[in-house]
């Protein structure tokens, strides 16, 4: 049998050809090292072990497109090195483990440091494309199958530099993560297989530019490397320009939350401030223009300002809190409406403002049963 045929053989000139070109390996570790310890750190800030929590993902730099496309574009990388259990970060960390290795060897530490990361950038563009503002994406997955894409573009670029044994070696632990990732992908929100498409063919086009003959290896040159670098930057650009701005403001729908989340807090306070003056003029403590008076000095007000912060938000229709907010926003001008109209009735003791109060409660009512069930109501006219 000839060494070309040995499998042995073609893994031991193979394995001296790589320490040959590139004697020390520290990215593949490095890349390794940052994942765990991110992921140790997000488990200590609460982000569980198993599932993922949003907020705190999120807090740390998920890809999301509200926030990503409102001007944070750090998030683009660093949600490359987060991940939402420890299921994912332990497969992705795997792969790159296997194939990183043999992929800085062939193409030297810092070209594979760049191949990688423009694989995750090219990942999180195409997160930002696909999935039109609705998934946080997390993981390292799309820089890693741009490590593969790497792998893919080297066997092409240079021919019969990589034995046969060692690419039916990588072959079983390839197709376990191509299958994991896609599987779970599917499954998961948070891992996007958009972002896998995206870092697969970012890594293998960028490799193409940087692939060199392994044994003797032709050092880096200047052209070869500026090429690449505009190319990169060419792809980062073009990609940036297609990115459509957000579909609704991420501060804003975070404003409408914790409003909506205050809303029922003042509404019980201002409901017992008209229940306490309601009670008083049954029990004959007050007149109806008293009550009257009571209701504009201590209970409109609220409404007043309650209506004041609603219509301040400006959320687009496609947030997920606007037909909430949308909803409560009438609920409250119709309630401030209501409690004008009675003032002026019981001080006055004008029975059309009665009247017009009495049918703005019951449309009130409407509302609430519309909003319980899942509905809008057209706004009612005063």
């Amino acid at each position: 049998m000839s060494p070309a045929g040995n499998p042995a053989l073609e893994h031991t000139d193979f394995g001296a050809s790589l320490a040959g070109a590139t004697p020390r390996l520290w990215v593949t570790h490095l890349l390794v090292a940052i994942n765990v310890l991110v992921f140790v750190a997000m488990l200590l800030d609460g982000a569980g072990i198993l599932e993922a929590n949003t907020k705190v993902h999120l807090r740390w730099g998920a890809n999301f497109g509200p926030l990503t496309k409102e001007g944070e574009w750090w998030r683009l990388l660093a949600c490359t090195f987060l991940h939402f259990g420890i299921v994912h970060v332990a497969m992705n960390m795997w792969a790159l483990w296997g194939a990183g290795r043999l992929a800085e060897r062939l193409y030297g530490n810092f070209a594979f440091l760049f191949i990688y990361l423009f694989a995750g950038l090219t990942a999180s563009f195409t997160s930002l494309l696909w999935n039109a503002d609705r998934v946080v994406s997390v993981g390292a997955s799309g820089a890693v199958f741009g490590v593969y894409g790497a792998l893919a573009a080297y066997v092409l670029r240079q021919p019969g530099s990589v034995p046969p044994s060692v690419l039916k070696s990588l072959k079983g632990s390839t197709i376990a993560f191509i299958a994991y990732a896609v599987v779970l992908g599917a499954a998961v929100s948070a891992i996007d297989n958009a972002a896998h498409v995206g870092g697969l063919v970012g890594g293998f086009v960028l490799a193409c530019l940087l692939a060199r003959p392994l044994s003797p290896r032709p050092p880096m040159t200047l052209a070869r490397g500026a090429m690449a670098t505009a190319a990169a930057a060419a792809a980062v650009a073009t990609l940036f320009s297609y990115v459509p701005p957000p579909a609704y403001s991420y501060a804003a729908q975070q404003a409408a939350v914790a409003l909506i989340q205050q809303f029922s807090i003042d509404e019980n306070a201002l409901a017992a401030k008209a229940s306490v003056l309601v009670e008083d003029r049954k029990a004959g403590r007050i007149t109806n223009a008293q009550l009257g008076e009571a209701i504009e000095k201590d209970v409109l007000p609220g409404w007043n300002a309650a209506h004041a912060k609603f219509t301040a938000i400006s959320l687009g229709d496609k947030a997920p809190a606007a037909a909430k907010l949308a909803a409560l926003t009438e609920l409250v001008r119709v309630r401030r409406d209501m409690f004008s109209e009675y003032a002026v009735g019981l001080k006055t003791g004008d029975a059309g403002s009665i009247k017009r109060a009495e049918a703005l409660s019951a449309t009130s009512h409407r509302l609430l049963e519309a909003m319980r069930n899942g509905a809008r109501e057209p706004p009612a006219k005063p």
